[in-house]
């Protein structure tokens, strides 16, 4: 019971942040390319921990400078205060994970969403048309397995390389290139 309500809560939270139907225009149609991907709970996952890990550096910030505490008391010979540092540390990572598992969960089961690629932005296709993001508005990430388009900083777009083929990849990368999306490469967190 208490696991729904975190999720339930978390969700809510996530929803009420920047959402995309904030910051987005409705649109109708849109012309450039289309891909279509099939999103699972642990591409869901792999974001949260995108987000949590590598994207907020004030999270690794403050688990490395509890790390040094418990590390500093360690050798101070207070072997009681570096086992609750080095707890604290470790409680600080399980509660992230912890968030980026209940973020997977809230997404439930796969979904099949669309995307679209054009010179005025980057279109999602919903039930009621297509929402476009200017090409200013959004940052780009990617990963070994996914690639991830941000538009705020707890939201973002999630395109898994295993749904896509290579020319798709090629055209991404070009979108990604021409815009200039990029933000620092990724080299951790993409699971499975």
């Amino acid at each position: 019971m208490f696991e729904g309500q975190a999720v339930n809560i978390i969700q809510n939270a996530i929803r009420d942040s920047k959402d995309i139907r904030i910051i987005a225009r409705r649109e109708n149609t849109f012309a450039g390319s289309e891909v279509v991907t099939d999103l699972a709970s642990a591409d869901h996952f792999s974001l949260a921990l995108n987000m949590l890990f590598v994207n907020m550096i004030a999270v690794n910030f403050i688990s490395a400078i509890l790390l040094l505490f418990a590390v500093f008391f360690m050798f101070a010979n207070l072997p009681v205060y570096a086992l609750a540092f080095a707890g604290i540390t470790i409680f600080d990572v399980l509660y992230m994970l912890f968030l980026a598992y209940a973020k997977s969960v809230a997404h439930g089961n796969a979904t099949k969403i669309g995307y679209g690629f054009s010179q005025r932005g980057l279109f999602v296709k919903d039930s009621e048309g297509y929402l476009s993001l200017e090409w200013k508005l959004v940052r780009a990430r990617e990963t070994r397995r996914h690639y991830f388009f941000y538009y705020s900083t707890f939201g973002a777009l999630i395109i898994p390389k295993r749904c896509i083929n290579d020319a798709q990849k090629e055209m991404i990368e070009a979108f990604i290139d021409t815009f200039e999306l990029k933000k620092k490469p990724s080299r951790r967190i993409s699971i499975r």
